[in-house]
């Protein structure tokens, strides 16, 4: 048998991404899992966008908002740690700022966006429009003499 769109996306990623990713899919409920990629999707984003601050290369394990849309999550802490982070041993997960550390970031995006779509359930068929009622037309009277 073929391999679902979810499986197919999650085989993209690197090694220990695609572990992660696939224990977070089979988890979780599929509109869960996709809060999570989303999730990682964003850290990684803003480390993008801000390389040289650490405050995106730093989460507190004890956030909230992190807990509940990814790090608690049955496969959440894989998922991070597959994204380079390491617990620092004080609280927070931390990524190093290296060259192999941004290869591993940016192949996990590339793996992590395709199975958010495939997470993304497809949406209803539209109906059918009804056909439209075209009036009858008038029988035609015979011309009236004048």
């Amino acid at each position: 048998p073929a391999p679902s769109p979810v499986g197919s996306a999650i085989a993209t990623a690197p090694g220990p991404m695609a572990t992660a990713m696939a224990s977070l899919v089979s988890g979780n409920a599929a509109p869960t899992a996709k809060v999570g990629l989303e999730t990682l999707v964003k850290i990684v984003d803003n480390i993008a966008k801000n390389p040289g601050e650490e405050k995106y290369r730093k989460i507190k394990q004890s956030n909230a908002t992190f807990n509940r849309k990814i790090g608690g999550l049955p496969g959440g802490r894989e998922c991070i740690l597959a994204l380079g982070f390491t617990d620092d041993g004080e609280g927070s997960w931390t990524l190093e700022a290296t060259g192999p550390a941004w290869e591993n970031l940016t192949a996990c995006k590339a793996a992590i966006e395709p199975t958010i779509v495939a997470l993304t359930p497809a949406p209803a068929p539209t109906p059918a429009p009804a056909p439209a009622a075209y009036p009858r037309p008038r029988p035609r009277s015979p011309a009236r003499a004048r």
